[in-house]
């Protein structure tokens, strides 16, 4: 083969070495995403976390109303008799 025919190949090869150079391997890039995974996972149960509390808040605040409400009507019926 000539030089000239060899150029584009040189070419080809340099072309990819640079765009291959300094990118992460693939366990590198395993690990980030396991990473990310393991974040979102964290995030998703903190969010059900604050959800439960909340339920349970919404909970105590109706069985405060509910106590109230019960407690008014026992006056009521004591006052009125």
């Amino acid at each position: 083969m000539t030089e000239t025919q060899l150029m584009p190949q040189e070419i080809q090869a340099k072309t990819l070495a640079a765009t291959t150079k300094n990118l992460p391997n693939n366990d590198v890039l395993a690990e980030q995403e396991f990473n990310k995974r393991v974040k979102i996972a964290e995030l998703m149960l903190k969010e059900k976390d604050i959800e439960n509390k909340l339920k349970v808040v919404e909970l105590q605040n109706f069985d405060k109303s509910k106590q109230k409400t019960t407690d008014n009507e026992f006056l009521k019926s004591i006052i009125g008799q």
